[in-house]
C-alpha cells in the first residue's frame, strides 16, 4: 500500500533507478526501423517481425502530430471582448431567439450580471422549463405565454416535477412571487416541493468514487459507478442469505465472495434477456464493479473476487460525429475572444486536442514538465505511468509566449489543481456554445477527436496506442471512427502480434 502511495505522488520528471519507473521517451530515435514499420502500404502493412512501436523515429512522430490537417486553421484576428462579454452573447444569440415568454426573459435579465457559467446553467434550466410547460399545457413552445407559467396548477406541477435542483427551485420561487403579486396565486400558498431522498452510499464505494474524481474521470462514469454499486449492494441485501437484514450501505465488503458476484451476474444476464438491460449497460456495470474491487484489492490487500465476474460480447463503440477543421477554428476563436487568459486556456485545450491529454493530466502539468529547448512534455498518465512526448509546433509557440509573460502559478495553467480542471471543463461548454457546437459530452471529447484523427492517417494501431497512452490496443478501436463502417479495424487488430 505504501509503495502504491509513493508511486502516485511521484513526479514524472523524477527518474528512478528501477527501469519500470523510468520516464522513458515514448518514441526513440531509430529512423530505419520507423521507415520499415510505417511503410506507405497503410495501417495494416506490417504482418510480421518486430513491433516495438516505442522505437519509432522522433521525427516521424513529430510529423504525425504536426500534420497540417491535425492542427487548427489560422485564426482570424478579432477584437478581444473578455469573459464579461459572454452573458451578452448568450442573451443576443440564445435567449432572444429561444426563450419566448416575457416572464422568463425578465428572470434571466435580472441574472445577466451572474458568473457566465451560472448564467449558462440558468439558460439550460429555462430551456427545460419551457419543455416541461409544453408537456403540461399540451401546447407548442411558440404558443406559451407568461400566464401559462403563473397559473396555480402549473406552479404546483413545477414544484412537484421540475424543482429538483437549487437553480430550478430559485426559478419556481421567482414565478411564485410574480403569480402572488398578480393575484393569480393565493399569497404564501404552500407549494409541494419534491423531497428526493438520496441513496445512501456505501463507505467503500465512496472511497472509489473519490478516486474517480481525483483522476478526472467523467461525471457520467462517476454517477454510473454509484448507481451500479448501489444496485449490487441492494441486490445482495435482498437476495443473499449471508446479508439478510443488513442495509445496503452497511454490507461487509470483504465478505462478498466470487459466488455472490456470479449470482449477481446471472441476475443481470436475466435482465438482458428480458430486455430490461442492454448488453452495453451490462458490460459497463461489470467493468465498473471489477475496477472497484481491484481498487479495494490494491488498497486493502484482499483478493478481488472477480475471476469469473466477466462481461459479454457487446458493441462498446457508439458512432460519434466529429467537428470539422472550420468548427475547431471557431472554438479557438471563441477562446481568443472571450477568455480573460486566452494564451493559457488555448494551451490547455490545445494539449487535449493535439496531444490527447486527459483533463486531469492537463490540469496537473507544471512548467518543470515542459522542456522548451527540446520541444517535449512530460506527462503523468492514468495509473501513474510517465511518458515523454514531443510537442506539436503550434502548442510549442503558445508555450513560448506564455513563458515570456513570466508565469508565477504552481501549475502550468494556474495555482489550484481543482480550479484549473473545473475552469477548463466549464469554459469548454461556454466556448462550444459560442462556436455553435452541438456535440454531446464534455472536454474529454477533444481526446476522441485526437485519436480519431490519428486513425485517419493510416498509422499503425500500436503507434496510436502509444501516442494516446491507452493500456489495451483493443481500446484504439473505440476511437477509430473511419474503420467502423466495415468492422475491419477490430478484426485486423485482433490479428496483430504485439
Amino acid at each position: 500500500m505504501e509503495k502504491d502511495e509513493l508511486n502516485k505522488s511521484a513526479n514524472p520528471r523524477q527518474t528512478s533507478k528501477n527501469a519500470d519507473d523510468k520516464a522513458q521517451e515514448s518514441f526513440r530515435q531509430n529512423a530505419s526501423f520507423a521507415e520499415k514499420i510505417l511503410a506507405e502500404e497503410g495501417i495494416f502493412s506490417c504482418q510480421g517481425g518486430e513491433h516495438d512501436i516505442r522505437k519509432l523515429a522522433r521525427e516521424r512522430i513529430e510529423g504525425m502530430l504536426n500534420a497540417e490537417h491535425l492542427l487548427p486553421l489560422p485564426l482570424e484576428e478579432k477584437q478581444h471582448v473578455g469573459r464579461s462579454g459572454i452573458n451578452q452573447w448568450i442573451w443576443d444569440h440564445k435567449i432572444s431567439k429561444d426563450i419566448a415568454p416575457d416572464i422568463l426573459k425578465e428572470y434571466l435579465e435580472s441574472c445577466i450580471s451572474n458568473n457566465p457559467w451560472y448564467f449558462y446553467v440558468k439558460l439550460k434550466a429555462m430551456t427545460e422549463l419551457q419543455v416541461e410547460m409544453c408537456r403540461f399545457h399540451k401546447l407548442p413552445a411558440l404558443s406559451l405565454t407568461s400566464d401559462h407559467f403563473l397559473q396555480s396548477e402549473a406552479l404546483q406541477h413545477l414544484a412537484a416535477r421540475f424543482a429538483t435542483s437549487k437553480v430550478k427551485k430559485l426559478i419556481v420561487g421567482f414565478l411564485q412571487e410574480r403569480s402572488e403579486a398578480l393575484g393569480l396565486l393565493e399569497e404564501k400558498a404552500p407549494l409541494t416541493h419534491v423531497r428526493r431522498q438520496g441513496k445512501k452510499v456505501h463507505p467503500r464505494a465512496h472511497e472509489y468514487f473519490e478516486q474517480l474524481v481525483k483522476e478526472g474521470i467523467s461525471k457520467d462514469t462517476q454517477r454510473h459507478f454509484l448507481e451500479h454499486a448501489h444496485h449490487l449492494f441492494s441486490w445482495l441485501s435482498k437476495n443473499m442469505r449471508d446479508f439478510n437484514g443488513i442495509e445496503a450501505d452497511e454490507i461487509p465488503i470483504f465478505q462478498i465472495t466470487a459466488t455472490h458476484l456470479e449470482e449477481f451476474r446471472a441476475y443481470l444476464l436475466k435482465k438482458v434477456r428480458e430486455g430490461t438491460y442492454s448488453k452495453i449497460t451490462f458490460c459497463h456495470c461489470i467493468y465498473l464493479l471489477r475496477s472497484f474491487f481491484r481498487f479495494l484489492s490494491r488498497k486493502y490487500g484482499f483478493p478481488a473476487p472477480i475471476r469469473r465476474f466477466k462481461a459479454i460480447t457487446a458493441p462498446r463503440y457508439k458512432q460519434r460525429d466529429l467537428p470539422s477543421d472550420e468548427e475547431i477554428k471557431l472554438f479557438f476563436e471563441a477562446v481568443d475572444t472571450y477568455s480573460d487568459e486566452p494564451i493559457i486556456e488555448r494551451i490547455g485545450y490545445s494539449l487535449m486536442l493535439f496531444l490527447g491529454l486527459r483533463l486531469n493530466e492537463t490540469a496537473q502539468l507544471t512548467w518543470k514538465d515542459i522542456n522548451i529547448s527540446t520541444g517535449t512534455i512530460s506527462i503523468l498518465s492514468k495509473g501513474g505511468k510517465p511518458h515523454l512526448l514531443p510537442l506539436p509546433k503550434r502548442v510549442l509557440e503558445d508555450l513560448k509566449s506564455a513563458q515570456r509573460q513570466q508565469p508565477s502559478g504552481k501549475y502550468l495553467l494556474g495555482t489550484n489543481l481543482k480550479t484549473i480542471a473545473l475552469r477548463l471543463y466549464r469554459n469548454f461548454k461556454l466556448y462550444s456554445l459560442i462556436a455553435g457546437w452541438t456535440y454531446p459530452g464534455g472536454v474529454h471529447f477533444f481526446r476522441h477527436i485526437f485519436i480519431s484523427r490519428l486513425g485517419g492517417q493510416n498509422i499503425l494501431p500500436q503507434a496510436i496506442k502509444e501516442l494516446s497512452r491507452v493500456v489495451e490496443l483493443n481500446t484504439v478501436s473505440l476511437y477509430m471512427h473511419l474503420a467502423q463502417q466495415k468492422d475491419r479495424l477490430l478484426t485486423e487488430i485482433n490479428k496483430l502480434q504485439y
